[in-house]
């Protein structure tokens, strides 16, 4: 459950407004790191080419990829996307603390910026952070037990997006789905074993973050109760769900049914067939 202080309406997994697309953008990135956050909260990322991104410590300088290609064909030069780093703490958290009425722990934010969670920032002018987004990867086994039933095997990695957050004034220029693109594309053609899944939680009265994750191809999976706590009051969350590196969703009751009856149903229409046939 998510608790939320009084009066505050939860943003959990967007701040997104997104209209029209910048163009091009210089790609630095860093080593992709393994690991778990204590804060439950969703968001996501795609773009770019299949290729190895160097590996650094977690300070801010790295080597240019050749991913950078077709996000050069997204936002201006004047952007720079990059994995997060201790420096960028006060910048990650006025954007946070701006985007969602969520109070993070300031551990959390040493987690973001650390090294131990996938985090990474659009920055302009290679000095101002415009927007973040936070994911982890982990077994689906390791995930909360409400959250097992996105996938069959248990064993698969998956991904779980913690924040997407754009500052005000860079909204409507297409930059939360460029970073959602690019944590796709990033992750599936990087990573191994391949994630098979992407999802995250939303509030069910968070309708522009629910149209924003429809329209990137995200399906609805399940409701879960009283999962958001504001003040003294309770509301449902909603988890969505992309399958991604080929998989499909669990069969669900209705499609195991048709199945059935198909494969029951086939010798009588085979035999409803040869009785014309021979007459």
């Amino acid at each position: 459950m998510i608790i939320v202080s009084a009066g505050d309406v939860v943003s959990e997994g967007a701040s997104v407004e997104e209209s029209s697309g910048l163009m091009g953008v210089t790609v630095v990135s860093t080593v992709t790191s393994r690991s778990s956050s204590g804060v439950s909260s969703t968001s996501s990322m795609g773009f770019g080419e299949s290729c190895r991104m160097p590996s650094t410590s977690s300070s801010c300088s790295s080597c240019s990829s050749s991913q950078s290609q077709r996000l050069c064909d997204e936002l201006s030069s004047d952007y720079e996307l990059r994995r997060l780093c201790p420096s960028d703490f006060i910048a990650v958290k006025r954007i946070c603390s701006e985007a969602f009425p969520i109070e993070y722990p300031d551990n959390w934010y040493d987690d973001v910026v650390g090294g131990k969670l996938l985090s990474y920032g659009l920055f302009h002018q290679r000095t101002e952070l415009t927007s973040v987004i936070v994911a982890e990867i982990k077994p689906l086994c390791q995930c909360n037990v409400e959250d097992r039933d996105i996938y069959t095997d248990q064993n698969a990695r998956v991904i779980y997006i913690l924040s997407l957050a754009v500052d005000a004034r860079f909204r409507r220029k297409g930059i939360a789905t460029m970073l959602l693109n690019y944590l796709i594309d990033f992750v599936a053609a990087q990573e191994f074993p391949q994630p098979k899944v992407i999802y995250l939680h939303v509030l069910n009265k968070n309708h522009s973050a629910i149209n924003f994750y429809r329209r990137n191809g995200f399906r609805y999976h399940t409701t879960l109760l009283n999962y958001y706590r504001i003040g003294n009051i309770y509301y449902d969350g909603l988890t969505y769900v992309l399958y991604i590196n080929g998989t499909r969703p669990p069969w669900s009751l209705y499609e195991m049914c048709s199945l059935v009856s198909s494969f029951l149903c086939f010798p009588l229409r085979y035999l409803f067939k040869l009785k014309f046939i021979f007459q």
